[in-house]
């Protein structure tokens, strides 16, 4: 119990540590990327640092590191400079964060759940040259980019549909045209390219599959398919850490490839805002936005290594 106990309280500090390192490095890039927020106001050296002053961009780092860390442990990132001029930070987040949230669930559900099918498919005897047709499928449709991907899926519906339209075989749907309309269709085609796009599928597939694989010729898994045991009461638990860890890897890449999926499929989730927020200079958006999507990442690290502290007692003997 003690070096379980020792083992979290490590990994704890480990996680506290990362949030505090990876919120100065963002504050200090922040500061030190040429040009702001005030060159988009005005080019006056007065009103330039009257501006400083009040947004406390006179201040050294450690100052305003500090001042900022104290809003932050009152749930306050403070107010948009440009973006929503005035706004909480927070109240523009919480929107968006949402809509973000319905892409990224969504697309790691159907990504896992899609690499553990064609596994199963994988192990049964038979179909040799359907297999290796669709095995080669998988990895060709998973190296396409992702924004290559949602352009051509936003196509493939676009121009049959609008021939369709044109020659007066059917009427304007409700959905069309792509992207521009706010319609459930665009949301799927946006969790597909999510899903598949950038190598996703394809690379989720290959460590899945190792592991597994890996996994069955163990000797415990053996000797339990010999003697007639319950063979899935093994595999389940034992597959889950490096699952785990794969989802892990894969839900901070899908929070990076969701800017451009957002950006190509034109919904105004976090991704679209840290883009425009940035070109913007809108600082406090974007170092909100960056610390909270580094401080889920790193959640989900700490998710994953105390979820196997508890299941491989060897970790918690080491």
């Amino acid at each position: 119990m003690h070096h379980t106990l020792l083992t979290i309280a490590r990994k704890l500090g480990f996680f506290v540590a990362v949030l505090a390192g990876v919120s100065l490095a963002i504050i200090a890039l922040s500061r030190a990327v040429p040009g702001d927020a005030i060159d988009q106001i005005t080019d006056t050296p007065e009103h330039r640092a009257e501006l400083e002053a009040m947004l406390g961009l006179d201040r050294p780092l450690l100052a305003q590191y500090a001042h900022w860390w104290g809003g932050v442990l009152h749930g306050d990132f403070g107010e948009s400079w440009v973006y929503r001029q005035g706004a909480r930070v927070s109240t523009l987040i919480r929107p968006a964060a949402w809509k973000t949230t319905k892409l990224i669930l969504p697309a790691l559900a159907a990504t896992f759940a899609g690499a553990f099918l064609l596994i199963a498919f994988f192990q049964f005897d038979g179909l040799p040259k359907v297999k290796k047709v669709v095995r080669s499928s998988a990895h060709v449709l998973s190296v396409i980019p992702l924004f290559l991907m949602g352009y051509l899926l936003i196509m493939a519906f676009n121009i049959p549909t609008f021939v369709l339209i044109e020659r007066g075989v059917i009427g304007r749907p409700s959905w069309f045209a792509l992207p521009g309309e706010e319609a459930w269709l665009k949301y799927v085609l946006a969790v597909v390219t999510l899903a598949v796009g950038n190598g996703t599928l394809s690379d989720v597939l290959l460590h899945l599959e190792a592991e597994a694989n890996q996994l069955i010729r163990q000797e415990f898994m053996v000797s339990t398919r010999a003697r007639g045991g319950n063979f899935w009461s093994h595999f389940i638990p034992n597959i889950l850490v490096p699952t785990t860890t794969i989802f892990v890897n894969k839900a901070g890449f899908f929070l990076g490839g969701v800017v451009v999926v957002e950006y190509v499929f034109n919904i105004n989730g976090i991704g679209m805002m840290i883009w425009r927020a940035a070109n913007l200079r809108d600082v406090p958006l974007v170092i909100a936005i960056t610390f909270l999507v580094a401080a889920l990442v790193a959640f989900l690290h700490l998710f994953g290594d105390l979820l196997q502290v508890g299941i491989d007692p060897r970790v918690r003997e080491q």
